[in-house]
């Protein structure tokens, strides 16, 4: 099976000699091409490798008594069928020198080595590439779907600190959440209201919500106190029933990162002076 071959066989495979081909030209590889590059040649040494080794193995007959394929050392099964196969980032050869020096003339050790011989080429034409790595953003190509993004009718939100875009109102728009499954989840409690710049109002409003949390767990926590001694709520968690170690440990967290913010919070609304929006500047 020659590399052509392997790549052709799987189904990711199709531009990948073409890519490296083109990355090998360039003299240089974008991080988001890189990763998509070396996700889809280690998938296709993976395929290639389990079509020579483990998929003959798992043909033998197996061994009623010990769960063995027949005539294959538990040893060589160990170290060859549970394995993903030559990859870019690993040392395959080692593996193979190793079982070689015991079992030379097995089938599957010559049929991993004869592998490995046959891809190395691949490999090594993937570690020069992986030398002209930059982490830098790549640059687009063709003409934008949207406009670029700029500053103007900006602000900065008064919970999440981010550069947001105002609406008519000037109150900072929706943002902070996911979409994911096709459902939304999320958003910053900033939204709808002034950027920070103009009014401290979000920030106050949110230090209230999060004081409240504060409390409401610090309540947790005093009752568990007083049920618990330390040595017990440290050791003995794990006798609790679920329900309980969850309300345990959220409430626990909570007192840490709602007693970080609201000193934070606290900072900015005594510090808070009037400045200018982004674009003023």
């Amino acid at each position: 099976m020659s590399i052509q071959e392997i790549l052709a066989s799987y189904r990711y495979g199709r531009n990948i000699a073409e890519t490296i081909e083109q990355a090998k030209a360039a003299g240089i590889i974008y991080n988001v091409d890189w990763n998509d590059l070396k996700s889809s040649v280690n998938g296709a040494l993976t395929h290639g490798y389990k079509a020579v080794t483990s998929e003959p193995y798992l043909a033998l007959p197996r061994d009623e008594n010990t769960g063995e394929r027949a005539g294959v050392p538990r040893e060589v099964s160990l170290e060859l069928y549970y394995a993903q196969g030559p990859q870019i980032h690993a040392n395959m050869d080692r593996k193979i020198a190793k079982l070689e020096k015991k079992f030379a003339d097995h089938w599957m050790v010559k049929a991993a080595r004869d592998y490995l011989d046959t891809v190395q080429p691949l490999i090594d034409d993937m570690n020069a590439i992986k030398a002209t790595l930059t982490k830098a953003r790549k640059p687009r190509e063709g003409a934008r779907k949207t406009e670029e993004r700029t500053i103007e009718n900006t602000g900065t939100c008064s919970v999440c600190g981010r550069n947001i875009k105002r609406d008519a109102r000037g109150n900072i728009v929706d943002h902070g959440y996911r979409i994911a499954w096709h459902e939304r989840s999320g958003g910053c409690y900033g939204v709808s209201y002034k950027p920070i710049e103009i009014s401290p109002e979000g920030a106050v409003s949110y230090l209230a919500v999060i004081r409240d949390m504060l409390e409401r767990a610090e309540k947790v926590v005093a009752e568990f106190e007083a049920k618990y001694t330390e040595d017990e709520r440290k050791y003995q968690t794990q006798l609790w029933s679920k329900d309980e170690r969850k309300r345990f440990y959220n409430a626990e967290s909570t007192v840490r990162h709602a007693g970080r913010d609201v000193t934070r919070f606290e900072k900015i609304i005594a510090e808070w002076k009037e400045t200018p929006l982004p674009d003023a500047k």
